[in-house]
């Protein structure tokens, strides 16, 4: 399949449209695609190259591109496109993937995602010269991390812990102090009481850090800390452990036949995702058995606890389930993110719910979905939380990113 053979829409790109594509799913399937590729900014999109590439070659006699391509730079120097170059065979490959097997919707250079401008965003924090007025970045990963808000408290300013593999950083909001944290991973706390995954174990940790005691539990992924008591998952059996003052005092299966990928407390009970039965399960605080279960849509990835409620996201349905933590009522809830309409990331606070999307970040009515705000973003959201009225986000480059709401 050729350039000439396919079209893109109207949105931010000025082409032509092909009649005949417009009967085909197939055909809408794939300038939606299309449409996706060319509206997110970075240096390793070969596809964009290859149709820049074919426009400026004039293809005329053989093409559908009727006028130039516009894309925004990000920084005040080149153009993403402008440094890439180069990949104009790797095209068959997309067309191959999108025709021949059906799937529309894979993405060349997804593992690392957009860059920055070297420019656009100082090492040191701060404002960068594109930036917004009152937006501060900050650049920490050079990849894909994740990202927890601590509300603080107590003396303790709020901050933004940012673990990319088995370390971490942490940004204190406001400023431009950032503390690395090795061998840290991610971390959990109710405001008193403060647990990280380290290696193989889980560390509790002092106010400034340092280690108390650590716990063996062999493949950590998750934690969960609140009502005096402290979750762990074990990623590698899906048993969960439960930490007293001398260690682990019991182990259990919450879906012996699914796959636990979350856990989280609220409302004086344990939580657990289970991606394998899509359900989110309710579980005795203290001993782990099952009070109760939620179904939840396809292939969830997503769960975060705020503004008194459980959300759970389905990216691949684009819909979130609400479960209120007091009487485990669910809801199915969609929000409206059109033209984009992906679910890539969701945070929140005690008071409100936050969403990252390629387009940006929304803050969303916690009852409805509904988006009240959008915010740009200098890059490709992969994490996103609040802080009082502040969204603070993390892009696939490792961008720290707060942004006040309006």
């Amino acid at each position: 399949m050729s350039l000439s053979s396919c079209s893109v829409p109207k949105l931010g790109v000025d082409t032509t449209m092909d009649d005949r594509d417009e009967a085909g799913e197939t055909g809408r399937r794939l300038r939606r695609w299309l449409r996706e590729e060319v509206e997110v900014r970075a240096p390793d999109r070969v596809l964009e190259d290859a149709l820049v590439r074919a426009q400026s070659a004039r293809q005329a006699g053989r093409g559908r591109l009727a006028r130039p391509w516009r894309f925004r730079g990000v920084g005040p120097g080149p153009t993403a496109l402008g440094r890439v170059g180069r990949a104009l065979p790797a095209l068959a490959v997309v067309t191959v993937v999108a025709i021949g097997g059906g799937v529309v919707g894979a993405r060349l250079g997804a593992a690392q995602g957009p860059a920055v401008a070297p420019s656009a965003v100082s090492a040191g924090g701060g404002r960068s010269p594109d930036a917004p007025t009152g937006v501060r970045q900050t650049q920490t990963c050079s990849r894909q991390g994740s990202l927890v808000v601590l509300q603080g408290g107590s003396g303790i300013r709020a901050s933004a812990w940012v673990t990319c593999g088995v370390d971490s950083e942490e940004v204190v909001l406001g400023t431009d102090t950032g503390t690395p944290r090795p061998g840290l991973g991610v971390v959990a706390t109710d405001g008193t009481s403060e647990w990280a995954i380290r290696g193989d174990s889980v560390a509790e940790l002092t106010r400034d850090r340092s280690i108390i005691r650590s716990v063996r539990i062999g493949t950590p992924s998750a934690i969960a800390v609140g009502a005096s008591a402290v979750w762990v998952l074990d990623v590698r059996t899906g048993d969960l452990a439960s930490i007293g003052a001398n260690g682990i005092v019991r182990r259990v299966a919450p879906a012996p036949a699914g796959r636990p990928i979350a856990i989280a407390i609220a409302a004086g009970s344990l939580w657990v995702l289970d991606q394998g039965g899509s359900r989110l399960l309710q579980l005795d605080l203290v001993d782990g058995h099952e009070i109760g279960a939620n179904r939840v849509s396809e292939r969830p990835t997503i769960l975060t606890v705020a503004a008194g409620s459980l959300y759970v996201a389905s990216p691949l349905s684009g819909t979130i389930v609400r479960v209120d933590a007091a009487t485990g009522r669910a809801t199915t809830l969609r929000p409206d993110l059109r033209p984009d309409g992906h679910i890539d990331a969701l945070g929140g606070s005690p008071d409100g719910l936050a969403l990252g999307s390629r387009a940006g970040v929304y803050r969303l009515d916690p009852t409805t979905a509904v988006p009240s705000v959008k915010l740009p973003i200098a890059g490709y959201v992969g994490a996103v939380g609040l802080y009082r009225s502040t969204v603070v986000s993390l892009t696939s480059d490792g961008v720290l990113e707060e942004n006040p709401l309006p």
